[in-house]
């Protein structure tokens, strides 16, 4: 696991839209490189990152 306070501290105080959470999940998924075999854990993170934000 890999920490991303650029991303915490794009989230804090944001209003809960679809458009603030597609905004921190790109940015979380932004500068990540994941081995040959790992490419699908890309979209999965970022869908993650949105479901965080709605919860």
């Amino acid at each position: 696991p890999h920490r991303l306070r650029n991303v915490e501290n794009a989230a804090r105080g944001k209003t809960l839209s679809e458009e603030n959470a597609d905004a921190v999940a790109s940015l979380a998924a932004k500068g990540a490189r994941p081995l040959n075999a790992n490419q699908f854990k890309l979209p999965l993170m970022e869908n993650l990152v949105r479901r965080a934000m709605r919860a």
